[in-house]
């Protein structure tokens, strides 16, 4: 199987289901011949490897995502159920980067990978094609997802975490302060703008609320036109 086909059927059946964050934003496209720009593709000895990986992934994505659904649909209170299962594993794997011991165990495990199987440097490489391929631009279609996490800025990171992060997730660190009400309301607003800036206006309040205790809002943002 070639691997833009594989890449393509991949990142279908990663996204067909729930992945929309900005419901009914729609635009028709009306007699437009223009055929997709085609995606970047590894160097010909590595596309044996580069394909592997992403099934893999994609695989262990998918168990993920129907585990997920099905605990959520299991609360009685939830009638329509919408959520992006891509956006809630990348986070995730984005955070196991900084985490270590029981907590990094939960976090690889709850996401349905196992460390005997698939090695960790694995994992993070195929997320970073997956978010690197969804975000290139196609005069089709549109996607944009990322995340940030805003950190108190008296905590700050070690270089090498916010390196990874970057490299791999395409994600940033934010230093933000939230000691004091005020400060934690003005980082809300400065979440929300940064968020509804990366939506093109469409998501204008992704958080609301922020206690003054806050440490970390480790945020996700998927757009689809």
């Amino acid at each position: 199987m070639k691997f833009t086909l594989c890449l393509s059927l991949l990142l279908t059946g990663l996204l067909q289901v729930h992945c929309h964050h900005v419901p009914g934003h729609h635009e028709e496209h009306n007699g437009d011949q223009n055929p997709p720009k085609p995606q970047p593709q590894p160097p010909a000895e590595g596309r044996g490897t580069e394909t592997t990986r992403y099934q893999k992934i994609a695989q262990i994505n998918s168990d993920f995502a129907f585990r997920l659904y099905k605990l959520i649909a299991s609360d009685p209170a939830h009638q329509n159920i919408f959520f992006s299962p891509l956006s809630i594993s990348t986070a995730l794997a984005l955070l196991a980067l900084g985490a270590k011991a029981e907590t990094h165990h939960q976090i690889i495990n709850g996401l349905g990978f196992n460390l005997s199987d698939t090695e960790e440097n694995e994992i993070h490489g195929a997320f970073k094609l997956i978010v690197h391929t969804l975000n290139q631009p196609n005069n089709k279609t549109q996607v944009n997802m990322g995340n940030a996490l805003f950190i108190e800025e008296s905590m700050p990171l070690l270089p090498t975490f916010l390196n990874d992060v970057q490299t791999l997730y395409e994600a940033e660190g934010v230093p933000t302060n939230f000691k004091n009400c005020a400060a934690a309301a003005a980082a809300a607003d400065e979440i929300n703008d940064y968020v509804k800036n990366k939506t093109n206006g469409k998501i204008t309040q992704a958080v609301e609320g922020l206690d003054k205790d806050t440490l970390m809002v480790l945020v996700n943002y998927i757009f689809f036109k």
